[in-house]
C-alpha cells in the first residue's frame, strides 16, 4: 500500500480493490468490490483489464491490473457501476473455458471466485426449467415435491393427515420396571 497526496493536501492510500471473478466459455465476470465507487475507470486491452476508482468514505484509491490467461475482445467487453462495486462482463476471443483467470499461476490475495456467478462446462443451460413451478430460477417448488411424496404443506391443498384421526398413545400409562438392587460382597 502506498500513500499519495492530492493537490488539496489530503492523503489517499492506494491498494488493489477486492475482486470477484467467474467465467463461462464465452465471457468472464469481474466485480471490483468498491462500495459507492467514485470516479471509476475501466480499460479493456487485448490481454488485460485496468481498473481504478475511489472509495467514497475512506479516502482510498483502488488500482487493479489483471493480465488474462488468454485474449479478450475489448470492443465487446462492458462495465457498469452497481450497488456494491463495478461489474464487468468481458468477452473472450475464443469460446473456451480457461483453467485460471491470469497468465501467472500465483495466488492473488485480493482475487476470489464468485461462486454465485460461476457455471461449469457440464452445467446444462436448461437449469432454470428443472425446478419449474413457483420457485423459478432453478428453485424447486416445495409444495409440488411434498404432494408427490404423499404429504403436503398445510394450507396449500396438500394431503397432510388429520392429527385427530391418529390413535391415541400415552406412554405414561406403561409401568416402569423396578430397579434391582445388587448385593455387595
Amino acid at each position: 500500500m502506498t500513500a499519495d497526496v492530492k493537490s488539496n493536501g489530503d492523503a489517499h492510500s492506494t491498494r488493489p480493490a477486492p475482486t470477484m471473478w467467474a467465467q463461462r466459455p464465452q465471457v468472464v465476470y469481474l466485480t471490483f468490490k468498491v462500495d459507492g465507487c467514485k470516479n471509476p475507470k475501466v480499460t479493456f486491452n487485448n490481454n488485460n483489464v485496468e481498473f481504478s476508482g475511489e472509495d467514497s468514505g475512506q479516502k482510498i484509491v483502488y488500482q487493479n491490473n489483471l493480465d488474462f490467461f488468454e485474449e479478450i475482445d475489448p470492443e465487446q467487453s462492458v462495465w457498469s457501476t452497481k450497488g456494491m462495486g463495478v461489474e464487468c462482463t468481458i468477452t473472450k476471443k475464443l469460446n473456451e473455458t480457461w483453467p485460471r483467470l491470469t497468465k501467472e499461476k500465483t495466488k492473488i490475495h485480493w482475487l476470489k471466485v464468485d461462486f454465485g456467478k460461476w457455471k461449469d462446462e457440464d452445467d446444462t443451460d436448461d437449469e432454470e426449467e428443472v425446478g419449474g413451478g413457483r420457485g423459478g430460477g432453478g428453485e424447486p417448488d416445495l409444495s409440488q415435491m411434498m404432494a408427490q411424496m404423499g404429504g403436503g404443506i398445510p394450507g396449500m391443498g396438500g394431503g397432510m393427515p388429520d392429527m385427530a384421526d391418529l390413535p391415541e398413545v400415552d406412554s405414561d400409562d406403561e409401568d416402569i420396571p423396578e430397579l434391582e438392587e445388587t448385593e455387595e460382597a
